[in-house]
């Protein structure tokens, strides 16, 4: 895993911890830092929350004037002296570089006070240095996350709290849903009183939808109390406030402890998935991945091995039909519009213009999938460009003038003196029945 993927990790779960959306953000660094500008990582840290539409946020870096004189930083991210910063800064997280190496009361006197009660602390220790772990238990923090990155180790800490007085367990499962009844009398118990804790638990279910429930129930009034452990471990002991193997980990106090084999903690996380890389392929067309959203149109390797090369067609120009405007809008369902052909997945397009084989300017009509840079021309529905047309032009002509040939001479029997009203003239099959019937007469 990547510094920044790690660093992304540990930030999602303090948003998680604390359900925020105004966040403020420091990162001390010290003088004795041999640290360079790019390897700050509140710019890691902001450029992350800056996915996160919700978040409002704000980050501080500390330090003096004499060590980035000429940094260039983000809007959201200001620098500041440590003498200048409030005593109510309240922020989510510090970050830090070799805290625990440096085992400085000083810092920590400085640091601690700046956190929000149950604040964060993420620290990136040097390659090879020895970690004075003694200090947590001096200052009151746990460790949520340590892991090793390029020889080096990151470490999220957290201040650590108080258990509470009454902590009502629910098992929740997929097949019988009377627990629902439980936790709504528990939760309406707890508005009056004030002082419950409430874990969910689900054991040996790996579809359990217990995460994303929490996350919706931890986003309603109150629903701060509420935690979950998720155990995938069916050789894991059963599920009890006294056993030390869930007693230890409900202590950090996270809302999400998913178990996995061989008594591994963790959680679950979003990670963006990384770019495509292009390739060379032999044909492409251009497809959407999921309708309705136009930002996931694209270019997808077409299949070959069907085709009947004497017919294919170097596409050099397609043109956008109302058609396409419904399908990729999602206002028409792309399978009755065009027949259904195993994986086919490629709605986009009614026509086209390029060369065939014999370099033959060719235009013509498909039933779907004509944007794209080779196709198969149907010899009933394809056609050669007249000399004086340039290939521009003729992009736009097989649907609507088809279109209209269809209705004025074949089905209408259109001749010269007959009166035609024309709707929506001013439209692509508008022009082209005005067209038709002037040159009628």
């Amino acid at each position: 895993m990547s510094l920044q993927d790690t660093i992304r990790m540990s930030t999602h779960i303090a948003l998680e911890c604390c359900n925020m959306i105004n966040v403020k953000i420091i990162e001390f660094v010290d003088d004795s830092d041999k640290v360079a500008p790019e390897d700050l990582n509140s710019l890691l840290v902001s450029k992350i929350l800056n996915d996160l539409p919700q978040i409002q946020h704000h980050t501080k870096l500390v330090m003096t004037h004499e060590k980035f004189p000429n940094i260039s930083l983000p809007n959201d991210v200001s620098t500041m002296e440590i003498t200048k910063l409030s005593k109510n800064e309240n922020c989510l997280m510090i970050i830090g570089f070799d805290i625990l190496t440096k085992n400085s009361k000083k810092l920590y006197e400085q640091l601690l006070p700046l956190l929000m009660p149950q604040g964060f602390i993420l620290t990136l220790e040097k390659s090879g240095a020895v970690c004075d772990y003694s200090c947590l238990k001096t200052y009151e923090l746990d460790v949520i996350l340590e892991k090793q990155i390029n020889k080096k180790t990151l470490l999220l800490l957290r201040k650590m709290r108080s258990i509470a007085k009454n902590q009502r367990i629910v098992h929740v499962n997929n097949y019988e849903f009377t627990w629902v009844d439980e936790l709504k009398s528990i939760m309406s118990v707890q508005n009056e009183t004030g002082d419950t804790e409430i874990i969910l638990v689900s054991e040996g279910d790996f579809e359990c939808g217990l995460l994303g429930f929490i996350n919706c129930l931890r986003k309603e009034p109150g629903g701060e109390i509420i935690k979950s452990v998720f155990i995938q471990d069916n050789k894991a002991p059963a599920f009890s406030l006294q056993e030390p193997l869930y007693m230890k980990q409900l202590q950090l106090d996270l809302p999400i402890n998913v178990l996995r084999f061989g008594n591994v903690w963790g959680s679950y996380r979003h990670f963006p998935l990384p770019s495509l890389k292009p390739k060379l392929v032999p044909s492409a067309h251009v497809k959407q991945m999921v309708q309705g959203d136009l930002s996931t149109i694209c270019w997808a390797q077409s299949r070959m091995s069907h085709m009947n090369y004497e017919d294919l067609v170097d596409v050099i120009y397609t043109s956008i039909n109302f058609k396409d405007i419904m399908v990729t809008t999602g206002r028409l369902n792309p399978e009755t519009s065009a027949p259904f052909e195993l994986g086919n997945d490629c709605f986009i397009d009614l026509e086209f213009v390029g060369f065939n084989t014999d370099r033959q300017r060719i235009m013509g009509l498909c039933s779907h999938g004509g944007m794209t840079n080779t196709v198969v021309a149907d010899k009933y529905l394809s056609w050669i460009i007249p000399d004086k047309w340039t290939m521009e032009d003729v992009a736009t002509i097989p649907c609507v003038y088809s279109t209209c040939y269809y209705a004025l001479y074949i089905k209408g029997k259109m001749k010269k003196g007959d009166k035609i009203l024309i709707h929506s003239g001013t439209g692509g099959v508008g022009q082209a029945a005005i067209h038709l019937a002037l040159h009628e007469g």
